[in-house]
């Protein structure tokens, strides 16, 4: 048994309270790097007159964008169909491949670009999300792939039973394009894609700009709403594995904080969407917790002391009387009641 096995198992024994405030944990917090000012509360406007639009922001994206777009241009489909292209201000060639291949719009899929100042993932999409012109959206990544059929066999799916989110499997792949891994799943992923959405979902909904893992607010507050949905056994989406992509570099990133930052966000902001701070948000509010600090492996230890002090003071505030029934997450529940950080972070990493 190595060293930090025995320290680990020790700790896991002897309860060593948290000592920190919860002032001083934000102050630390705020010098490491600093909490973006962004919001997910949104105006947008219904302009619907097709059946699906397809939300694919794009920044210097020239090695990938051409093979997304033709993704999507090879799809048979009786729908109509716009892809909203938005050039999130690329210095690369991405507009002149944007162009080639749209240039030639055939079918039922028509394609519009938007070209503005980089304003980040988020910004980009925001800015689709003004004007939502398809009774279904969808989002696309730039680096990725719609597979054969996937309009069709998501949208079917939609209309037959009016259903407000359809989510199908999908497959990840390497950066040499052979298939990685298949991905089958039975509940609602945390990311955006591989989805369609009613757009009326988003009328008052907007990704908060600034903020790294800005997609969480899809997973904790729209699917927090009182939403149908189903999961087909499709596979629809390829998913590229990007080792220049957030997911590669966070750990190594200050903004790897912005993972709490978020779950602050979007509890201080379920009022505006009319969401409890029930059950669901408390299971899934746990989960995050571990995420968070997860995200934040390769920070100083006191970085990652000050994140588990707002953590349980954020529980304190929107969960104080709450207890979990899910058995995986009990352990974790105790550990932030009772401030015991070493503990947690035996919990969370094991080896």
């Amino acid at each position: 048994m190595n060293r930090r096995t025995i320290i680990s198992k020790i700790l896991s024994i002897i309860p060593m309270r948290n000592h920190m405030t919860s002032q001083e944990a934000r102050e630390l917090l705020q010098a490491c790097s600093p909490c973006p000012q962004g919001t997910c509360k949104g105006s947008n406007e219904l302009k619907v007159s097709y059946d699906l639009q397809i939300i694919i922001p794009v920044y210097n994206g020239e090695k990938y964008i051409e093979a997304c777009l033709k993704s999507v241009k090879s799809q048979k489909t009786e729908y109509n169909v716009l892809a909203t292209i938005i050039n999130d201000g690329s210095i690369d060639n991405t507009a002149k491949i944007i162009e080639d291949v749209i240039c030639n719009q055939c079918g039922n899929i028509e394609f519009e670009l938007i070209t503005q100042p980089n304003k980040g993932i988020s910004g980009a999409r925001n800015t689709a999300l003004k004007a939502l012109k398809g009774n279904y959206i969808m989002f696309l990544d730039s680096d990725d792939l719609l597979v054969d059929q996937a309009i069709d066999k998501l949208l079917n799916t939609a209309y037959t039973f009016d259903l407000d989110i359809v989510q199908g499997n999908w497959y990840e792949f390497n950066i040499q394009n052979s298939q990685h891994n298949n991905i089958s799943v039975n509940a609602l992923s945390g990311y955006p894609w591989g989805k369609v959405y009613k757009s009326i979902l988003f009328k008052n909904f907007q990704f908060p700009e600034g903020y790294w893992f800005e997609d969480t607010p899809l997973s904790f507050i729209i699917a927090g709403m009182d939403i149908t949905y189903k999961i087909i056994p499709d596979t629809i989406y390829a998913y590229r594995i990007n080792p220049e992509g957030i997911t590669s570099i966070s750990q190594t990133s200050n903004k790897c904080i912005d993972s709490y930052y978020i779950t602050e966000l979007c509890l201080e902001e379920f009022p505006v969407f009319g969401l409890k701070y029930d059950d669901r948000a408390y299971d899934y509010f746990l989960h995050q917790s571990i995420m968070n600090i997860k995200r934040a492996y390769s920070q100083p230890k006191e970085i990652r002391r000050a994140l588990f002090t707002l953590t349980y003071t954020l529980m304190e505030e929107y969960f104080h009387d709450m207890h979990t029934q899910d058995a995986s997450l009990k352990d974790i529940e105790q550990c932030l009641r009772q401030h015991l950080f070493l503990r947690f972070e035996t919990i969370v990493f094991p080896n």
